[in-house]
């Protein structure tokens, strides 16, 4: 049985390290795929980093087509979004919904002068509910009971 090789020239760095490791922040699947593929079948492949511009041959028009490639309207393969992309594209669009009604509320003005932003995080915590309501009094600068 004869085992084709392949060479397989990346000039996206994280690509390249992503799929030697097996994980990925972004794009898990894809990277999960790739290495099932590759795997699956008797071939040789060999993945090489080439960085952008460097002179060589044809590197330029492979830079060139991915800029191209970038500004092309239609999408001729549609991969779709990962489950983490999209969670990260709801909670921004809930954050950036969320910071225009806290910048154009007319109540509780007081409170953006201490918070500009909205945010997910919490600002204190501590095992003690009646040490976190004392510190985000002092933040909020209300009074404070002497029971403390």
């Amino acid at each position: 049985m004869k085992i084709s090789t392949y060479l397989v020239i990346l000039i996206s760095y994280s690509s390249l390290l992503a799929i030697a490791s097996g994980r990925s922040i972004c794009r898990t699947k894809l990277v999960t795929a790739i290495i099932a593929l590759v795997s699956k079948y008797s071939i040789n492949i060999t993945f090489i980093w080439l960085p952008s511009h460097t002179g060589i041959k044809g590197n330029e028009l492979a830079d060139s087509l991915a800029v191209a490639a970038v500004a092309h309207t239609k999408i001729d393969v549609d991969i779709g979004l990962e489950l983490s992309e999209a969670y990260n594209l709801v909670d921004r669009y809930i954050l950036s919904k969320w910071q225009h009604i806290w910048d154009h509320e007319s109540r509780g003005t007081h409170f953006r002068k201490i918070e500009k932003s909205v945010s997910t995080k919490l600002k204190y915590c501590h095992s003690s509910r009646q040490r976190e309501v004392v510190i985000t009094r002092f933040r909020l600068n209300m009074h404070i009971s002497s029971d403390w």
